[in-house]
């Protein structure tokens, strides 16, 4: 691909994989915006006063995911907005077996029915605790509890493989495994070597 090309990336892995980070580099490697549904459904929550904000607030005091399709009525409003005309990088999404399935009705609702890269940040489960948890320079998040990260792991596997099956064969869409076992450097330079860009 080139940096130019009208393409859509999305990031999914384990929590602590490293997909934010290394998104807001690509995004800026590739002078696309960034887009977060972890800070899309935040800002929701702290400033909006209708249903959207109400079910973020319930989200996150309850740990729980959004309807998926409510999210993807969140998403559409975002990315049928001018800065995503050439595509974007997705930080969050195709969570769900439902938000996979629904996915590509998404972006066509948004005009933004482009070509996706799916790269999915491979990383064992017990790494995830120790970025989050255990390890010297883990996160440490108020919810970084094992039992919280655990219980959010979980979630993130559940239907996994079903999850995969549909982006691999849904037409012009594909999938590239990256290993997030690497330093941060390591890991960008096998996305960058995998996209081609």
């Amino acid at each position: 691909m080139s940096k130019h090309t009208k393409e859509n990336i999305a990031f999914i892995g384990r929590e602590g994989s490293g997909k934010s980070t290394q998104a807001h580099e690509l995004a800026t490697y590739l002078n696309k915006p960034y887009i977060s549904t972890g800070d899309i459904l935040r800002d929701l929550a702290k400033n909006d006063n209708g249903i959207w904000g109400n079910a973020c607030r319930d989200m996150f005091e309850k740990s729980i995911y959004l309807d998926g399709q409510m999210l993807i009525d969140i998403l559409v409003d975002r990315l049928s907005k001018d800065d995503c005309q050439d595509g974007f990088i997705l930080d969050g999404g195709l969570r769900t077996l439902k938000e996979t399935i629904i996915f590509k009705d998404m972006l066509v609702s948004a005009g933004r029915d482009y070509p996706l890269t799916v790269l999915h940040l491979r990383l064992p489960g017990w790494q995830s605790i120790d970025r989050l948890v255990t390890g010297e320079s883990a996160r440490g998040r108020s919810d970084d509890t094992i039992d919280a990260v655990l219980a959010r792991l979980g979630k993130y596997q559940y239907q996994l493989v079903e999850r995969l099956n549909i982006i691999k064969s849904t037409n012009g869409w594909q999938i590239l495994n990256i290993n997030a076992l690497s330093e941060q450097q390591s890991v960008f330079d096998e996305i960058i070597k995998k996209l081609n860009v």
